[in-house]
């Protein structure tokens, strides 16, 4: 049976106070690229993918291990805990991936073309989930990293594009199923609690803290505690399987 597309809450890909499409007052602006992100964005695509590599390489190589889920990270309810590890089980393959992170991204880029802002985003979501979870699971490890890296860019390129990809094309260059995916995205988007959209501050900081810049997480999000959309969002992930999509015979 044909799976239907998921579809994100419009309020998830808008960063707040901006206008729905077709709402605009009817001029047509030049958009004027803030010199700080143009630092990054004016890269070729290849060199800074490069650079966002072995800046993934590097955090695996200092972390091979798995942090016992004891620990509820502060800010999170207590009860929401099973259903945080529920979502990060999601990532977790059945095996570490034959496929290099550097192929991978490659392979990606190849059949499914992204711009800079995209590998800046990678990089700050993947450290977002880092520090907002690092009491209960290091989030980014070598059974991690490749469907993190698909569900980033995906959300990502659903954020900043206004041209989108079909799913079925990047769950199959991805190397898993359109169903896998679906369920990676929801994941994603939950342990983000539904705060998706990235700010041009939030890249610029993702490329000073990639290119060393600056050498500590500063791109934290505010914390997430309980809100009433929380509420709303973990009872959602608390009601679909833990172990769906973790398993099986995809690539990754």
């Amino acid at each position: 049976m044909a799976t239907a597309a998921i579809m994100l809450p419009d309020s998830a890909l808008r960063p707040p106070g901006a206008t729905e499409p077709g709402k605009q007052d009817g001029s047509v602006r030049r958009a004027v690229v803030n010199p700080a992100l143009a630092v990054f964005t004016d890269r070729r695509v290849e060199e800074l993918l490069e650079i966002v590599v072995e800046h993934i390489e590097s955090q695996l190589r200092a972390i091979e291990d798995v942090k016992s889920p004891v620990e509820v990270p502060e800010g999170i309810h207590d009860s929401h805990s099973r259903q945080i590890q529920v979502c990060l089980l999601r990532f977790k393959a059945a095996k570490v991936p034959a496929v290099s992170i550097r192929d991978y991204l490659l392979r990606l880029h190849q059949h499914c073309p992204f711009s800079t802002p995209k590998l800046l985003a990678l990089i700050h979501y993947l450290t977002v989930l880092d520090v907002l979870y690092v009491e209960i699971s290091k989030v980014l490890i070598r059974a991690t990293a490749h469907r993190l890296i698909l569900t980033a860019i995906v959300i990502a390129s659903k954020v900043l594009d206004d041209r989108l990809m079909p799913q079925i094309r990047w769950s199959v260059v991805g190397g898993i199923t359109l169903q896998q995916l679906h369920g990676l995205e929801l994941a994603f988007f939950f342990l983000l609690n539904g705060k998706c959209w990235i700010t041009e501050e939030a890249l610029i900081t993702a490329g000073n803290y990639l290119t060393g810049r600056i050498a500590t997480k500063t791109m934290i999000l505010d914390p997430m505690t309980h809100t009433p959309d929380a509420d709303v969002i973990w009872s959602s992930v608390g009601n679909r399987s833990g172990t769906e999509g973790i398993s099986g015979t995809s690539e990754i």
